[in-house]
């Protein structure tokens, strides 16, 4: 956890990941469709991968960044089946 500073002057304790591409269980998908099967399958503590990437996707469309990698990457998940 984080202590974070919010727009209006607020604080707040917040949640953060952070992609370390020296760490060993970091990977690059060659494409958005393999990255797609991965997502699919991936399912942890806080729950599934295609939760928590339909959950960015939303904060990254509310930040008005849209049709970016990653929205790809979600069409071609959902692409594959409902879940």
């Amino acid at each position: 956890l984080l202590n974070a500073r919010l727009r209006g002057g607020g604080r707040a304790r917040v949640l953060a990941f952070v992609a370390r591409l020296d760490h060993e269980q970091y990977y690059c998908a060659p494409s958005p469709k393999h990255a797609a099967k991965l997502i699919r399958q991936g399912c942890g503590a806080r729950g599934t991968a295609l939760d928590y990437l339909r959950n960015v996707i939303r904060h990254l469309d509310g930040m008005g960044i849209a049709e970016g990698p990653l929205h790809r990457v979600l069409k071609a998940a959902e692409a594959d089946g409902p879940s």
